[in-house]
């Protein structure tokens, strides 16, 4: 699955420190899943740029 809800559900099972990562879920899962599709409408600027600063502290 990309959907990184139930990625981190699962994650969850072995490590509860996952936890803190679930706000971000809703917020990335966009770029994991439908981005890949071309009728996906290009992100804001200011949204993108949003989803990099996430995905940069979770890494």
């Amino acid at each position: 699955t990309h959907v990184l809800g139930d990625l981190i559900s699962l994650a969850l099972q072995i490590d509860n420190s996952f936890i803190e990562l679930i706000e971000f879920a809703e917020i990335l899962t966009p770029y994991a899943v439908e981005i890949r599709y071309p009728l996906f409408e290009e992100p804001a600027i200011e949204d993108a740029k949003r989803a990099i600063e996430i995905a940069a502290k979770i890494k």
